[in-house]
C-alpha cells in the first residue's frame, strides 16, 4: 500500500507535535512506498535542493552529516516516490487540484478559518491559524486529486481535519500515528534510526505486518491501538496452541515461559520451540505480523531513542 504526503503534510503534523523525521519513519514501516508531492518545496534548478532526495534527506536528518549520509543511501531514496512521476504533465496536475474540492467542502474550510469562535467569543484570525487552514486546503486538494490516479492511496490528513469534517479524522496516516502513540505492544518506529528502519523494511515478513495494519485501518482512532494490542496477544496464544497437540506439555510450558503475563512479548522464543512441528507457511500466514513486531521490539532494544519506553509502561 502506498501513502501520499507533501509539504503541507509536514507542516500539519509538525503542528500536532510530530516531527517530519518521526512521521516519515513511521510511514516507511507501515507502508510499502511514500509518495511525495514536491510542490511548494525549494526543489529543482535554481533552488536550494537539486532533487527530491536531497530535500527529504535534509528534512528528516538530525544534522547536515546525517543528511549527506542519507542522500547517498539508495535504500533511503527508494522509500520515496515522486508524485509527478504518476502524471503526464505535473503543471497541469497542480493546476487541476484547485477544481478537486466541491463548493461545500471549500465553504467548510472557509467557515473554519474565518468563522470559528474562541471560548471568549473572539474570532480566530491569526496568521498562524490561516496558514493551518491553507495547509489543510492543499492537503485536501492533493489527496482528492491524486486518488483519481491511485484510488487506494492512503491519506495523511492531520487531526485538525476532524474539527472540520467528522469523516476525515480517520485518515490512514492519522490512524498510523495514533497507533504509534498509544500501542503498548508495537514500538514507536519514529524513534528508530534510519538504518534500523531500512533493515526492517528489507525483512520479508514485514508484508504480513502491513497486511494486518491495512485491514485494521477501518477501526476508529479511539479503539485501533486497543484492538491491535489484543490481537497481538491472541496471536501469541495461537502460536502456543500450535505446539500443544504435537510436543506435549514440556514444550508447551517452554513456550508459555516466553509469554510473560499479562503482556506476552516473545513470539520468537515460541516460534523456535515449534518450528519443527508446525507448518511454517501456515504459521507465517496467520501470525507472521506478530513475528515482525517481535523483531522490531528486539531492534528497539538497541535504539538510542529508547523506542520501547512507552511500551514498557
Amino acid at each position: 500500500m502506498k501513502t501520499l504526503t507533501g509539504f503541507s503534510t509536514i507542516m500539519n503534523f509538525e503542528r500536532d507535535g510530530i516531527a517530519a523525521s518521526t512521521l516519515f519513519k513511521r510511514l516507511a514501516i507501515f507502508f510499502d512506498d511514500i509518495i511525495f508531492n514536491q510542490n511548494l518545496c525549494p526543489i529543482g534548478k535554481g533552488f536550494l535542493f537539486e532533487t527530491q532526495s536531497d530535500y527529504l534527506a535534509r528534512v528528516v536528518a538530525a544534522d547536515v552529516n546525517e543528511s549527506q549520509t542519507l542522500v547517498k543511501n539508495k535504500k533511503f531514496s527508494s522509500i520515496f516516490l515522486n508524485c509527478w512521476d504518476f502524471v503526464e504533465d505535473e503543471e497541469a496536475f497542480e493546476r487541476g487540484l484547485s477544481n478537486t474540492l466541491s463548493p461545500e467542502i471549500k465553504d467548510k474550510i472557509f467557515s473554519y478559518a474565518y468563522g470559528k469562535e474562541m471560548p471568549e467569543g473572539e474570532f480566530i484570525h491569526t496568521k498562524e491559524f490561516k496558514q493551518l487552514c491553507g495547509d489543510m486546503w492543499h492537503d485536501m486538494q492533493l489527496y482528492a486529486g491524486f486518488r483519481k490516479i491511485e484510488p487506494n492511496v492512503a491519506g495523511n490528513l492531520s487531526s485538525h481535519f476532524g474539527d472540520v469534517f467528522s469523516n476525515m479524522s480517520r485518515s490512514e496516516g492519522y490512524l498510523v500515528n495514533e497507533l504509534s502513540n498509544n500501542s503498548s505492544m508495537i514500538p514507536d518506529f519514529g524513534d528508530f534510526t534510519w538504518d534500523q528502519i531500512i533493515e526492517l523494511r528489507e525483512d520479508k515478513i514485514i508484508k504480513y505486518f502491513r497486511e494486518k495494519i491495512e485491514s485494521a485501518l477501518t477501526d476508529t482512532p479511539e479503539t485501533m491501538s486497543t484492538i491491535i494490542d489484543s490481537e497481538i496477544i491472541s496471536g501469541l496464544w495461537d502460536i502456543a496452541s500450535y505446539a500443544k497437540p504435537n510436543v506435549g506439555m514440556t514444550t508447551l510450558n517452554g513456550i508459555l515461559t516466553n509469554l510473560p503475563l499479562p503482556i506476552p512479548l516473545n513470539p520468537y522464543g515460541a516460534g523456535k520451540a515449534i518450528k519443527d512441528v508446525v507448518d511454517t507457511r501456515k504459521a507465517l500466514a496467520e501470525n507472521g505480523w506478530v513475528f515482525f513486531i517481535q523483531k522490531a521490539r528486539a531492534s528497539a532494544e538497541n535504539c538510542p531513542n529508547k523506542a520501547l519506553q512507552r511500551t514498557s509502561r
